[in-house]
């Protein structure tokens, strides 16, 4: 008995001058506290990411979710160059194809680039602030053909842009460079069933 009440006063001291220590060191700010820990280093505390949907953000039902957002969230903020579509310069534009009042809208989205047009079209329903696909943008192993086939096209990036979001950034995160995969963002403009059965029959 007095062995464990030694082991349990050892334990509260220890932890009672590790929250002290916690406590009254200098508090990070929210950039070099995702450094140290990124550095498998200890922070002043546990980092924590959260962040919600713009649309979401606009409700007042969330006022208190972004106060504790402004106040303990630690985030990363993201900044990619103009990487194209598909790595080719490109053009974009909607067209409304369908609306039916208190329902949904079926929206036309059209990518002009120099090997054709690849569109689709999103179908929203007015119950939610999400889509679905009614048609992906590469619907056929032709559109497939078509992208590889294309030429290639020397990246040129502006780096003024990421000083800029950098210096807008400051101490209130940390600022990545968002690299897309090639090949999720091929399975995510194509209806996923129908790119992995290509894999199998389109072999060449």
């Amino acid at each position: 008995c007095e062995t464990l009440n030694v082991n349990l006063e050892s334990r509260f001291t220890f932890h009672v001058s590790h929250f002290r220590s916690f406590f009254m060191g200098k508090e990070m700010t929210p950039k070099e506290r995702l450094e140290r820990t990124w550095n498998f280093q200890e922070p002043d505390r546990v980092p924590i990411e959260m962040n919600i949907m713009a649309e979401a953000a606009q409700d007042p039902r969330s006022a208190r979710v972004r106060e504790l957002m402004e106040e303990y969230a630690d985030h990363f903020y993201g900044w990619a160059p103009d990487w194209g579509w598909f790595g080719m310069p490109y053009t974009s534009e909607t067209k409304e194809i369908e609306n039916r009042p208190g329902e949904y809208k079926r929206i036309q989205h059209i990518i002009h680039t120099p090997v054709g047009d690849f569109d689709a079209i999103h179908w929203y329903p007015v119950s939610t602030i999400d889509y679905a696909w009614e048609k992906h943008y590469i619907s056929s192993p032709d559109d497939l053909k078509r992208l590889r086939d294309a030429p290639y096209y020397p990246l040129s990036v502006d780096v003024s842009s990421y000083h800029a979001q950098l210096e807008k950034v400051g101490e209130r995160g940390l600022l990545v460079v968002n690299v897309p995969n090639p090949f999720g963002v091929l399975v995510r403009a194509t209806k996923r069933e129908d790119f992995f059965l290509w894999l199998i029959t389109e072999r060449t």
